[in-house]
Parts: C-alpha cells; structure tokens; sequence
C-alpha cells in the first residue's frame, strides 16, 4: 500500500481513477486513497477476508449442483456516516464462483446488456448471443483486461524463473524488459498491418518475435 501510494504522489492532477487486482484492494486503501492530497479513485476486486467488505455482501462458494439457482445472483452495499470515505460501494457478482468488488468509483450498481459472437453448430455460422453483465463487474474488465493479457504474453517468453529468490532488482529490471518486449510485439503487429504486409510474413506469434529479436541481439555482439 505504501508502494502504490508512493506511485498517487507522482500524479499532477485530482481525481484520476486507478483500477487495482486483490493484491492490493480494501476498503481501507480505499479511503487512504481519497483522503491523499490528489483525492485519487480507486476500483477492484477484494478478497473475502481482510479487505473490510461486510457481511451482508459476502457469497460462499456453491455447489456445483446449485449454480442454475446461483449464478447472476447479485449483493451490494454503500457506506454511509463516514465523511472521509464517501460513495465506498461494495458488490459481490456470483459468476462461477463469487467475485467481490470495491468501487470509489461506481455511480450506480445495474444490469447492462452485452453482445458477443457465439459459433452455431447447428447453422455453422456465427450468432449474436445478448446477454446480462453488472456495470461494476464490465468497467472493470475493460479497465483491466489489458492488463491481464499483457501480463499473459509476458509470461509466456519470461526470463526471470531462474532469478525470482535473487537481488530483488534484478527481478525488477526484468520485469520491465519483458514488458518493453511485449509492447514492441504489439507495435510490430500494428505497424505490419498498416504496412500491408500479409500474414504469411509476419512473425505472428509473441515467441517467435522475441526469438528474433535474441538472434539479432546475439549476431550483433558477435
């Protein structure tokens, strides 16, 4: 907490709304986060215990037998008579398994309707499936999906399995290289794909590009 508050002090302006993982989200982060200077908002998933999300909110883990019946069941709570941490809204989603969220940030707690191609085994073609996702539970996938599939293509090409109990800057420093090499891959596609190029000469996969840039890197020291 005392990192991620060191990082709202590089900050320049008021009111910039920060989405976290359960790492490091509670409702007493939350308040912290509004009562600094900069009044930042924060968002995220909260685990169940230790994270000040109330009873009236928690959902235990069903069995599989009663998912038709639980599924989409949805609980939320405001915290009210504490002026320093005003609008904390707390929202438990039953997808699978429960998932538990804790906003500054959300206005209101309702249902929007989605779209997504679904493959038709029956036409052999695609159909538009509608369906139901709380506004909380869909402005945090769009906030940190990114995220997450960055942290994904890192993992696939990652260096640092080796030196993880090591110096921790070390670790530090390869972290970076490996999202430095996740954004150039994603550069590379957009600009091939604006070039034209086609598909059949392009490194397509995040391995094969960081296999050809360390075959450069090793021709080049030679």
């Amino acid at each position: 907490h005392a990192r991620c508050m060191w990082m709202f002090d590089q900050l320049k302006e008021k009111h910039h709304r920060v989405w976290l993982n359960n790492l490091c989200m509670s409702c007493c982060f939350s308040k912290e986060a509004w009562n600094h200077e900069l009044c930042v908002m924060v968002a995220g998933v909260g685990r169940t215990s230790g994270c000040g999300i109330p009873n009236c909110v928690l959902q235990e883990p069903a069995k599989q037998s009663q998912l038709p019946t639980t599924r989409g069941e949805v609980k939320a709570a405001v915290l009210q008579g504490d002026d320093k941490c005003p609008n904390l809204v707390t929202v438990s989603i039953y997808d699978n398994k429960p998932v538990h969220f804790i906003s500054m940030i959300a206005e209101s707690t309702s249902w929007t309707t989605k779209e997504r191609r679904v493959w038709n085994s029956n036409t052999k073609d695609f159909d538009t499936l509608r369906h139901l996702r709380v506004n909380v539970n869909d402005d945090y996938n769009h906030k940190m999906n990114p995220v997450d599939v960055a942290d994904q293509l890192r993992n696939h090409c990652r260096m640092d399995h080796w030196i993880r109990q090591r110096k921790w800057w070390w670790y530090i420093c390869l972290w970076g290289m490996g999202v430095l090499l996740t954004n150039a891959h994603l550069t590379h596609k957009k600009v091939q794909e604006h070039a034209n190029i086609p598909v059949s000469q392009r490194p397509t996969t995040h391995p094969l590009f960081v296999s050809a840039l360390n075959c450069q890197s090793v021709d080049q020291q030679r």
